[in-house]
């Protein structure tokens, strides 16, 4: 049995730049007049992000975390802990496929320094064993980070990967 309700709902749409890439939410529902609130809170729900787990940006938790995590565990927001922690379980769930400790491997290509070259096996074999998501280590008590292993201060990479 279908219910059809005559009730029309009102939809809006709005992207912004964030973190290297168009964002775009698209609401819908009955109270209007209460949209403007919800993409401001979902679009300020990305500027978190991306102002803790941005590892370009020097002042960044995330960037904390890579420069001294391998030294020891670190404590961290508990922003950041969910998103590497739920980050770890798509690792898991996807057999690898999605990883957010690929900066290394990523970096050999160089997208981020306006250049695009495919690198040879032995460089890409060189960092291979910095890069996988089982090389963090969590400690949910205590909500540290803690890096098994350390690639030139960018261990973790989230940046646009997340939202792509």
């Amino acid at each position: 049995m279908a219910i059809v309700s005559s009730l029309s709902t009102d939809t809006q749409e709005r992207t912004e730049y964030k973190m290297g890439t168009f964002v775009s939410i698209r609401l819908f529902g009955f109270k209007w007049y209460k949209f403007d609130s919800a993409f401001n809170k979902a679009f300020s729900a990305i500027d978190n992000i991306s102002n803790i787990a941005n590892m370009y940006k020097e002042d960044s938790e995330v960037s904390r975390v890579n420069k001294i995590a391998y030294k020891s565990p670190v404590v961290v927001s508990n922003d950041l802990f969910l998103l590497i922690k739920d980050s770890k379980a798509l690792y898991d769930a996807s057999g690898g496929a999605f990883d957010i400790t690929v900066a290394p491997l990523v970096e050999l290509w160089g997208p981020y320094q306006d250049r695009d070259a495919v690198p040879d096996k032995e460089s890409i074999q060189s960092v291979l064993h910095y890069v996988g998501s089982d090389k963090l280590v969590l400690d949910h008590q205590k909500r540290t980070v803690f890096l098994k292993r350390r690639h030139e201060d960018r261990f973790i990479g989230y940046r646009e990967r997340l939202c792509r």
